[in-house]
């Protein structure tokens, strides 16, 4: 199963993300301009589906995913 984590005052590292979702990571942006951190290579590695971030996103997302929101958002 995978997760969605949620930062919202604390900015998290780069490692912490690329740790968190598996590998290399990309940003997607949601409606709200939240920024979602996934991992760039999740389809190829056949990830699960995410269905939590899947619907959030309103695409087929996999694997874990963060998302950063106010003051954790990446400049």
């Amino acid at each position: 199963m995978s997760a969605v984590t949620t930062f919202t005052d604390e900015k998290p590292t780069i490692k912490e993300l690329q740790i968190l979702v598996g590998g290399h990571i990309e940003i997607t942006y949601l409606n709200d301009g939240s920024q979602m951190i996934v991992n760039a290579d999740a389809l190829l590695l056949k990830y699960p589906k995410n269905k939590e971030a899947s619907m959030l996103k309103n695409a087929y997302i996999a694997g874990n995913v963060a998302i950063l929101k106010g003051e954790a958002k990446l400049t």
